[in-house]
């Protein structure tokens, strides 16, 4: 009977002990790995999910980008074709 329990003192049980310590610290690691991973992956779909709700830019903006539209427009009409 003595021998399905192994001894504190023993060489043995401090390899298991250490073997059993690695693969928990090796588990535990992964699956932070993946939990991790999903909670970015979530947190960038959320993010992506903002701009697709909204327009993305301001009425403003496409004001002012007509406006800067017409003025190139109107200089490029009224400067002359120079032929080299």
């Amino acid at each position: 009977m003595d021998f399905f329990f192994i001894e504190y003192r023993d060489p043995i049980f401090g390899l298991i002990v250490l073997f059993a310590t690695v693969l928990l610290v090796a588990i535990s690691s992964y699956a932070l790995g993946i939990w991790g991973v999903k909670d970015e992956n979530r947190s960038i779909e959320k993010f992506v999910k903002k701009f697709e709700n909204s327009s993305g830019l301001s009425q403003n903006h496409y004001k002012k980008k007509r406006e800067s539209q017409n003025i190139r427009n109107i200089l490029h009409q009224s400067t002359p074709n120079f032929i080299l």
